[in-house]
């Protein structure tokens, strides 16, 4: 069994709580000490975890200052999703040669679970079954490094994506690019399946662009 430390165990919850936005959004600050109050440890695996998190583009710390939650700017937003959809585009299209079957049933599977929870608009389950939709597609691919770079800019992005899907209501639009995405593997058309990945990337990116676009301007 995997001993967990207490550096790992609030990595994990920061992170989580970041990403689902339930521990703050993005611009708040936090100090040290209140995280350290809240976990009832020290200061030192706080530190430790916060570096991690800083490392993932997550929070960004500043001496003597309160840490923040990262807030991407709109151009910044548009340079990380272009180079996710060269990593994502081709991670999926390597994804065609190597899947396995069980793989394939769990992302028919997922698709089914998608629509399910469409209609009662269980957002928060929806959003868990797309990250897994993704995930899922780009292990496939049997590059561990690819996957780790897809998996650092997919959490550098994913407190926005979490918060403006909602406010979009983009889960319509997004389940049936997933379907799309996953009618081209099972074709085995790696080419079919990059141009899908790079759609459904493309339209995510611009919608939330604008969208911050728009919000700055009113």
């Amino acid at each position: 069994m995997h001993y967990k430390t207490i550096k790992d165990l609030v990595t994990e919850q920061l992170r989580e709580g970041i990403l689902s936005g339930k521990f703050a959004k993005p611009g708040e600050e936090f100090t040290l000490h209140n995280l350290a109050d809240q976990y009832k440890c020290s200061l030192t695996p706080i530190r430790e975890a916060l570096r991690t998190l800083e490392a993932e583009g997550l929070v960004v710390c500043n001496r003597h200052k309160p840490i923040k939650v990262s807030r991407l700017e709109p151009d910044q937003i548009e340079k990380v999703f272009e180079v996710r959809m060269l990593l994502e585009c081709h991670a999926s299209a390597l994804a065609t040669r190597y899947i396995k079957e069980t793989t394939l049933r769990n992302l028919e599977e997922n698709i089914r679970l998608q629509q399910m929870y469409l209609s009662p608009r269980n957002h928060q389950r929806w959003l868990k079954l797309n990250y897994e939709f993704h995930n899922q597609i780009y292990e496939s691919a049997n590059q561990p490094v690819l996957f780790e770079l897809i998996s650092m800019l997919r959490a550098r992005t994913s407190h926005y994506v979490r918060t403006y899907t909602f406010l979009l209501d983009r889960f319509d639009v997004a389940m049936m690019e997933h379907k799309e995405i996953l009618d081209a593997i099972l074709q085995k058309d790696g080419k079919k399946v990059a141009h899908a990945t790079k759609k459904h990337l493309d339209n995510l990116a611009k919608s939330l662009v604008s969208f911050l676009k728009e919000k700055r301007n009113m």
